[in-house]
């Protein structure tokens, strides 16, 4: 009898656990799928929490650390042995065809694609995107010098200086949400770059299990005619982009004469952008702790708008709601040199203007 193919995701974050949910009820479905935590993130178990316990997904949930909190300077070293020792046991007890993994510039990432290969190398390692720094050519900062002298030391050649993300040699596989305008892979075959299905995730509703998370929502306000969703970028971003206020002021006075109301989605660790307009009578405010994307899955069906900045969610509000039109407020996109630009214009989120209004 033909064993079922088993799955490996490593999600880091929130978003990379819901595009683990997309790809498990969707390309993998009937396939059995493990869900490997690496260490804890207290967000991405809220949103683990979230997910509709009436949509099958996930098999089994591993978390690769016993500790419940997050790790320090301190504790790092002590967590990569721990972590280290829980990659090498589950390898060893279990057998995968494909590992999905995320963001190849973190050691977790890094030691599991290499240990697979070594271990298993039947096995697809597969690179998910993380955002929109994977379609921009993004080059990041290395790694500090005991840092990288640790997992020298720990476990040898296995950790790779990248420049940028979705460059480590191991990978043999892509999804990309939008894989028509990725740009890495260059050495793979076509059929080795493929899209993410989104349908696994309409069916994501919230329900008594995400309240128990979160406590009340209070969705039920949202009736009327419809609101325009709010997605602000970081406090230091608004800081460098005078516009994103000015225009945001501009547009939330059109919604407010369309008869629409105002839906913020409140940035972790960020004040609100508008002072006062969290108390204004016709704004309702949804914590920073939810997930932006589950924020407009529930949603959907009331949001006439959406308006953001520079961040990721604008990009995924165009894969998970392509009829609700998007509308970047900072100038950047009509910059021609500019990467996240064209990838912003390619996929219809539209520049800022003042006599644009949305339905």
């Amino acid at each position: 009898m033909k064993r079922v193919r088993r799955n490996l995701f490593m999600p880091l974050t929130p978003y990379n656990l819901l595009l683990s949910f997309a790809i498990a009820t969707t390309e993998a479905k009937g396939e059995e799928n493990l869900l490997l935590l690496p260490d804890y993130n207290e967000t991405t178990e809220q949103a683990l929490s979230c997910l509709s316990p009436e949509i099958p997904a996930f098999s089994a949930t591993i978390r690769a650390i016993g500790a419940r909190k997050r790790e320090t300077s301190l504790t790092r070293p002590f967590r990569k042995i721990e972590y280290f020792r829980a990659i090498d046991r589950l390898l060893e007890r279990t057998e995968f065809n494909a590992f999905f993994s995320f963001n190849d510039m973190k050691y977790q990432s890094q030691y599991a694609m290499w240990k697979i290969a070594r271990s298993q190398p039947s096995c697809r390692l597969v690179h998910v995107e993380d955002g929109s720094a994977d379609y921009c050519g993004v080059h990041v900062s290395g790694r500090s010098v005991p840092s990288r002298l640790f997992d020298r030391f720990a476990r040898g050649e296995w950790s790779k200086e990248l420049d940028s993300f979705g460059t480590y040699p191991l990978i043999s596989e892509y999804r990309f949400i939008f894989p028509e305008f990725a740009t890495l892979a260059p050495r793979l075959p076509g059929d080795s770059v493929k899209g993410i299905s989104r349908e696994g995730l309409l069916g994501l509703s919230p329900g008594a299990h995400a309240e128990r998370v979160f406590g009340k929502l209070g969705l039920k306000r949202m009736q009327g005619p419809g609101f325009s969703l709010v997605l602000p970028d970081s406090e230091k971003f608004i800081k460098s982009h005078p516009e994103f206020l000015e225009n945001l002021s501009v547009r939330l006075d059109q919604a407010r004469s369309r008869g629409l109301k105002i839906l913020l989605k409140k940035r972790l660790g960020s004040p609100c952008p508008l002072a006062g307009l969290e108390a204004q009578s016709d704004v309702i405010s949804i914590s920073g702790e939810i997930p932006s994307e589950l924020v407009l899955l529930w949603t959907r069906g009331q949001v006439r708008e959406i308006l953001g900045g520079k961040s990721s969610s604008l990009m995924t509000a165009r894969w998970l709601c392509p009829e609700i039109p998007c509308t970047c407020l900072c100038n950047f996109v009509e910059e021609g040199s500019s990467p996240l630009a064209a990838l912003f214009r390619n996929i219809g989120i539209q520049p800022f203007d003042e006599e644009v209004t949305a339905g």
